[in-house]
């Protein structure tokens, strides 16, 4: 489940899967920290790792980061309907593959 919700987002933000990877980075781009940020939340909500695992696979210093990152989409998602409505069918396409 962990590469099918990484590639679907990859896949959505048009980015190579190892540049996710914050620790490949030189210089991230929105872009590449929205995706990263996107990764975060899916593979918290659709997946049983802890956020120390997620901080390990997407590269992160600690896992607050990804607390941090999660909680960023949420709020977004919460205000914004068209980055709701992009989740929701990111949510849609992990479900379905």
């Amino acid at each position: 489940m962990n590469e099918k919700i990484l590639t679907i987002v990859c896949e959505h933000f048009g980015i190579a899967r190892m540049e996710i990877d914050n620790k490949s980075r030189r210089r991230d781009t929105v872009q590449i920290v929205s995706a990263r940020q996107t990764a975060t939340f899916l593979l918290w909500r659709y997946t049983e790792l802890t956020g120390q695992q997620i901080a390990d696979i997407l590269g992160y210093k600690n896992k607050q980061n990804v607390y941090d990152a999660r909680k960023k989409i949420e709020e977004i998602s919460n205000g914004d309907h068209a980055f709701a409505t992009v989740i929701k069918s990111l949510e849609d396409k992990i479900l379905r593959k």
